[in-house]
């Protein structure tokens, strides 16, 4: 959602935005991508996982999902409006391809986006969200306290039921997700709206957020080697040290990406 709302957002405020789009892109994915799984490699071998070449060009599954993404915004909106006048069926065409690679992967045994059925409908979510910032910022002005005890609620008991209902196909493990996300997503954003949650450890941890998701896996691959840990050493040292690889490769990638 933040990545497309990105995207979106610097189209409609920087003229001439898409003509360095890859340029600009593709280094700041794929570089700390491809530290990261260098390094989730060489922790597999010291597990006494086999190596292959294969396995350093292999990057995270979700990293593929995002670059599919970005791919498909790159066409819609770079490339088709060569040939058709740029206007409002871009952000529809966009979302629609969002969707459609949603129910394929639902509805068949054909995963574009990989173990993700839900979660990159995001991306829909953030076009949306930059075509219609204002109305959206006016909505929760208007009378912010009800709203937010009853998206608060509503999320309570959406999170209750998909509990209950996820095992109903379709229905239950798709469409109520889908749901459950949307409202818990508008509760954040409508508190978040009116109460500061800005500090130096969120900004820290923000400035990482990228590099996290990509090292955690080889954090816990790491404390796994340790052997028999209890559950609160284990979670705390995964924690720490998923946060020190971060911040290093953060700092490696920023280096590189400067040059």
């Amino acid at each position: 959602m933040t990545s497309s709302y990105g995207l979106k957002y610097s189209i409609k405020k920087k003229p001439g935005y898409m003509s360095n789009f890859w340029r600009r892109r593709i280094p700041a994915i794929l570089v700390p991508a491809f530290i990261a799984n260098i390094t989730g490699v060489l922790i597999g071998a010291l597990k006494g996982n086999e190596i292959s070449l294969l396995l350093f060009l292999n990057i995270n599954n979700w990293v593929k999902v995002l670059l599919l993404y970005y791919f498909s915004f790159w066409i819609i909106y770079h490339v088709l409006i060569k040939y058709v006048k740029e206007g409002r069926w871009q952000d529809v065409l966009m979302c629609a391809v969002v969707l459609i690679c949603s129910l394929v992967d639902r509805l068949t045994s054909f995963k574009i986006t990989s173990i993700w059925i839900v979660e990159p409908l995001g991306f829909a979510y953030g076009i949306i969200a930059a075509n219609h910032e204002e109305q959206i910022k006016e909505w929760f002005a208007e009378r912010w306290g009800i709203k937010s005890i009853t998206l608060m609620v509503l999320s309570g008991v959406l999170g209750i039921a998909y509990l209950k209902l996820k095992p109903i196909a379709f229905w239950g493990d798709y469409c109520l997700k889908i749901f459950l996300g949307i409202v818990i997503t508008s509760f954040i954003f409508i508190v978040l709206s009116k109460v500061r949650a800005g500090n130096s450890i969120n900004g820290f941890l923000g400035n990482i957020s990228y590099e996290v998701y990509l090292m955690h896996g080889a954090a816990f691959g790491l404390i796994a080697m340790v052997g028999n840990l209890n559950s609160g050493v284990y979670i705390c040292g995964a924690i720490f040290l998923t946060i020190a690889l971060s911040f290093l490769l953060n700092m490696m990638c920023r280096r590189i990406l400067n040059r």
